[in-house]
């Protein structure tokens, strides 16, 4: 996980966006993120598989969007409440 912050900080992306980065990008990964991924890759390929009872599934049909505004959206809402 620290290796994967570190990677998004360089490339000024939050953890989220580099995983998203680089599970998309065949080309233009650098060393490291190369590393990363073939690492994780053999990780993955040798967990066994979670125990059936210890599955837990989440209904999430109960959570309302969680939807965030672009900067300029929340920028303008901010400057016409208060003017």
């Amino acid at each position: 996980m620290v290796e994967l912050q570190r990677m998004a900080q360089e490339r000024r992306l939050t953890i989220l966006e580099e995983r998203e980065f680089m599970l998309t990008q065949m080309t233009g990964l650098m060393m490291q993120e190369r590393c990363w991924l073939e690492q994780t890759r053999k990780l993955v390929s040798i967990m066994p598989p979670p125990a059936h009872d210890k599955v837990i599934q989440y209904d999430i049909s109960s959570y309302p969007l969680k939807v965030i505004p672009h900067l300029e959206v929340w920028l303008l809402h901010m400057i016409t409440s208060h003017g």
